[in-house]
């Protein structure tokens, strides 16, 4: 799946392309004004990048690249991207692009939430996230990484993705009091659709995503997203906190108290 190290999220799928080579692909539009989405996305993933150098430094150097590109069947793709590579970052490869489809007659599955494909291909670990929405598609990957790092950066980046996809089936906005208390918070399709914050527990990252621009919001440091938590959990159809042994052992256990979190 790689090609010179280079890799181009295109649909629901992680295609690898050569240096210089995009037979197939569409074409750029002249350049333009970004538009208002593109410009929202694009201060999302500057957003994700700074809270990502918190993790690993070398995404403070990330840049953020706005394009609009042309398909033949009239279909336009305006992308945002993120690209880090060797040898010009000290990381190994990582790839976002969120992409907003329009024009054309465009194959649109219905939103699954997100997915993972994993795989270990002679001893270096592969990620990919993908997630698409009628009108929307989004992709992470992660070429190389440690698992457990992975496991760090993919919420932050997830969030920002959410946060433009915009994707049919969300509470319809609502003032920020209503919002913040919203008993959807919490509600869950998969595990991927979840995340734990400091102060509110383990909840929904598209509620997340949404309450963090709302003024009344406010978040702490470790609380719920310390050392020792765990991934959460979607069970029956709501977002369940986990965490680590504290004295180091292997077991993760629930985490009653930062789950289903009343503020």
């Amino acid at each position: 799946m790689r090609s010179n190290g280079v890799w181009t999220l295109l649909g629901l799928g992680a295609v690898s392309i050569a240096l210089g080579a995009q037979a197939g692909e569409p074409n750029p539009v002249p350049p333009a004004p970004a538009s208002a989405w593109q410009q929202r996305c694009q201060q999302r993933l500057e957003a994700a990048n700074r809270e990502a150098a918190g993790i690993e430094r070398e995404f403070a150097r990330a840049h953020v690249q706005v394009e609009t590109l042309a398909a033949a069947d009239g279909t336009t793709r305006e992308q945002v991207t993120v690209a880090m590579f060797p040898p010009t970052y000290t990381v190994p490869g990582f790839m976002i692009q969120l992409t907003r489809l329009s024009g054309g007659s465009p194959d649109q599955p219905g939103d699954a939430g997100w997915q993972l494909r994993a795989e270990s291909l002679q001893g270096r670990y592969h990620a990919t996230f993908l997630r698409g929405a009628p009108g929307y598609q989004a992709g992470f990957t992660f070429d190389g990484w440690a698992s457990a790092r992975v496991e760090q950066l993919a919420p932050i980046f997830k969030r920002a993705a959410d946060a433009c996809l915009e994707p049919p089936g969300l509470p319809a906005p609502a003032p920020a009091a209503a919002l913040l208390e919203d008993p959807r918070r919490f509600d869950c399709r998969a595990d991927a659709d979840c995340l734990n914050s400091c102060a509110w527990g383990a909840v929904s990252a598209a509620w997340y995503a949404r309450a963090q621009q709302e003024p009344g919001f406010s978040e702490c440091k470790d609380g719920c997203s310390n050392q020792i938590s765990a991934p959460p959990r979607c069970e029956s159809g709501g977002c369940v906190a986990y965490q680590r042994d504290p004295r180091g052992n292997a077991g993760i256990t629930p985490r009653p108290s930062c789950t289903r979190v009343v503020r």
